[in-house]
C-alpha cells in the first residue's frame, strides 16, 4: 500500500502528459473513466515493480540492523 499511495500521482501524472500529447479529450464521462481505469493499472503496476526491484531489497536487510532475533 505504501507504494500505492506514493506512486499514483507519478502514474496519474504520465496519464495527463501522454493525453495532451494525443490531443486526447478529457470533458466526457467515458473518457474520465478509461482514464481512471488506466491510472489505477498503471499504479499497482509501478507499484508492483517498485516493491519487487526496489523495496525488497531494503527489506532484506531488515534482519541485518534489527536488535530483535526473529526465527526463520
Amino acid at each position: 500500500t505504501y507504494g500505492i499511495y506514493l506512486l499514483h500521482p507519478i502514474a496519474i501524472t504520465v496519464l495527463d502528459v501522454v493525453a495532451r500529447i494525443l490531443h486526447l479529450p478529457k470533458d466526457n464521462l467515458l473518457t474520465s473513466l478509461t482514464f481512471g481505469l488506466l491510472g489505477f493499472i498503471a499504479t499497482l503496476m509501478l507499484s508492483s515493480f517498485s516493491y519487487r526491484w526496489y523495496e525488497s531489497k531494503f527489506l532484506a536487510l531488515k534482519g541485518r540492523f534489527s536488535t530483535i532475533q526473529t526465527q526463520p
